[in-house]
């Protein structure tokens, strides 16, 4: 995958007008990360010129989809790179030198355990995304971020997950919480105290099932359930008013769920990593 990765730097750095377009773009006032439809879009077609090129074969999808997350997680990057007043920082000593200033902090593949001493100096931080470290817990002070609107949280399956929901719930403006890829095999019961949420990713984790305190998410738009291991449709989702759930080979049928649940847009596509922040 090193020359797969390459090869998307490579197309990212030599194509001008993709670039003018997401810099272009950055600054538009688009919860999250800011990104507006025209980075999306151009991300997008990216994705897609570059599979296109892919021939197929046995080892095809799994190289279709860890390209499709590479492609995204490399673009989230290049925007910080390329739009620096952007309110995006990939290191926390740096936002932390202009506080005022850093809107979202992008700490992937760094081995984190926990986060660093003075985040919670970052009053003006919108989303926190943390992909694949190998985070325990997460500390106190995360609680101070009353700004907060995303955090992701994929890829650290030794994360106390029921301590870290605990924390979650009391943040009173998070909209999206990404718990993907943790084998988490049970969500927590506390899920249904993060009040306000309104996007949850949680494919990828094995699961068979759902607590009944999902429902209390009230405001829930979009359920993420790639990738799990469903045998029938939890019960919880029958009373529940989500506009969209993604249900890739998560074991359960489209058509089905789309009789269980009238009106819920079901989408049997691979969903975008990190759509979440994307949003």
């Amino acid at each position: 995958m090193n020359g797969r990765r390459s090869h998307l730097i490579g197309y990212l750095l030599k194509n001008r007008v993709l670039r003018e377009r997401w810099i272009r773009d950055s600054l538009g006032p688009v919860p999250g990360l800011g990104i507006g439809s025209l980075a999306r879009s151009a991300v997008r077609d990216g994705v897609k010129a570059i599979l296109n090129e892919v021939p197929s074969g046995d080892h095809l999808e799994m190289s279709r989809q860890s390209s499709i997350a590479r492609f995204t997680v490399l673009s989230v990057t290049m925007t910080s790179m390329f739009a620096a007043d952007s309110g995006v920082f990939t290191s926390l000593d740096e936002a932390l030198a202009r506080p005022a200033e850093a809107r979202t902090l992008i700490l992937n593949q760094t081995k984190l355990e926990t986060l660093p001493d003075g985040i919670d100096g970052l009053k003006n931080l919108e989303t926190l995304i943390l992909h694949r470290n190998e985070l325990k817990r997460l500390p106190p002070q995360l609680g101070n971020l009353v700004t907060l609107r995303a955090i992701y949280l994929g890829g650290s399956p030794d994360l106390d997950f029921v301590e870290a929901v605990k924390l979650l719930a009391r943040l009173p403006h998070l909209e999206g919480v990404g718990l993907d890829d943790n084998s988490l095999r049970t969500v927590p019961a506390k899920i249904g105290e993060l009040k306000h949420c309104k996007r949850l990713g949680l494919s990828s984790n094995g699961l068979k099932g759902l607590p009944e305190s999902l429902a209390a998410l009230s405001g829930l738009e979009t359920l993420d359930l790639y990738n799990n291991q469903f045998a029938g449709i939890p019960k919880v989702l029958t009373g529940m008013s989500i506009h969209k759930v993604y249900i890739k080979d998560s074991g359960l049928i489209g058509a089905d769920l789309r009789l269980a649940l009238p009106g819920v847009e079901v989408d049997e596509s691979l969903p975008p990593e990190l759509y979440l922040m994307l949003k």
